[in-house]
């Protein structure tokens, strides 16, 4: 029997990282599951695959329609630069620390990028009181806010933990770690 990996669902609004690292007691050692695992989901997401698409519809997708932006291309302009790096797994008994080296485009920035602009925006076309125009207007306006906004490259270090099947998984508050780096870095 070997050890395989198993992605969760990417949680969220935009992007929260939920990885299930499934493995038993012959095959590849824990620090090659969980490397082999980390790396399998952030590669998905660095290929904004359908099941992180689907979740960004499901928590965000409403309001993207309403700015009269796809799902799709708005992950596409988020996702332009980001690449990563798994380094260092190192594992203790049933606790293991996966350091990341994590590029991203910074949202907390791209918010503030895009409300300058849009304010320059409307002052540029007073007379527009349409209200689909205007969400038009902020759509366009947030996609090339987000595209210009610059990746970054951070570093952080996730918790695992072993239950007592031998299956891997974060530890609690991975989640909301990983959201708040993607999230505002």
């Amino acid at each position: 029997m070997r050890k395989k990996f198993a992605p969760a669902a990417v949680a969220a609004a935009l992007l929260a990282l939920a990885i299930a690292l499934v493995g038993c007691s012959s095959g590849p050692s824990d620090e090659e599951v969980i490397r082999q695992g980390v790396s399998e989901e952030l590669a998905a997401i660095k290929a904004g695959d359908d099941e992180l698409i689907s979740s960004v519809e499901e928590g965000a997708g409403e309001d993207l329609k309403t700015l009269g932006i796809d799902a799709r291309d708005f992950m596409s302009a988020y996702l332009d630069g980001f690449d990563y790096s798994v380094g260092d797994v190192k594992v203790d008994g049933d606790s293991a620390t996966v350091h990341l080296s994590i590029t991203c485009r910074s949202m907390g920035e791209a918010a503030e990028a895009f409300m300058g602009a849009y304010n320059d925006a409307l002052a540029d076309v007073q007379d527009l009181t349409d209200t689909d125009a205007l969400y038009e207007l902020a759509g366009k306006t947030l996609l090339e806010s987000l595209s210009s906004t610059q990746p970054k490259t951070v570093e952080c270090d996730v918790q695992c933990q072993k239950d007592s099947d031998g299956n891997w998984s974060y530890a609690d508050g991975v989640s909301e770690q990983m959201s708040e780096l993607f999230l505002s870095q």
